[in-house]
């Protein structure tokens, strides 16, 4: 898989045009700590688990301790066959500014297919839409877990839930 991690400091992150397969941990795992500014693009990439007996996510971003992500994107990306979320986002004592999450497939996994849980952490403008399929998890296509975080400016537009086609052999 692929794992980049920053704790500290200003940085432009892009995972893009990647494919992964059937990792036995999270596929795409980024992380920022110790008030770390991010500009953070996960676009274009296919994540395909292979099964759905590991916990695992396709896609996870863990921001903590004060970090900061601004003007990111997870766009385009078709995430499929996980044991946990297709994508999985964690922002605990966090700052989200701008977060684009357009035109993702996340199909057959075995919790959420997007999954966001703040925790201490606002959120101001974040747009979920033109997404073709969040179809076939295990749980929900898209959920949100809120602790002592406010939302500022929120769209959710034109996703798709009807059933998919059949997953890749």
């Amino acid at each position: 898989g692929i794992d980049v991690g920053v704790d500290g400091g200003t940085h432009t992150i892009e995972v893009s045009g990647n494919t992964v397969e059937s990792n036995l941990d999270t596929n795409i795992l980024v992380t920022a700590s110790g008030a770390a500014v991010v500009e953070l693009h996960i676009d274009d990439n296919v994540v395909n688990g292979g099964a759905l007996t590991t916990v695992n996510e396709g896609i996870r971003v863990e921001f903590s301790g004060g970090s900061i992500m601004n003007d990111s994107s997870i766009n385009g990306n078709t995430v499929r066959n996980h044991g946990g979320d297709g994508t999985q986002l964690l922002f605990d004592a966090s700052t989200v500014n701008t977060l684009e999450v357009n035109a993702n497939t996340m199909d057959f996994n075995a919790r959420n297919g997007l999954n966001f849980i703040f925790t201490d952490s606002p959120l101001n403008d974040l747009t979920i839409a033109d997404n073709p399929s969040f179809s076939i998890n295990g749980a929900d296509g898209i959920n949100f877990d809120m602790d002592n975080s406010n939302i500022t400016g929120m769209l959710i537009d034109n996703n798709g839930f009807a059933p998919p086609p059949p997953p890749p052999p």
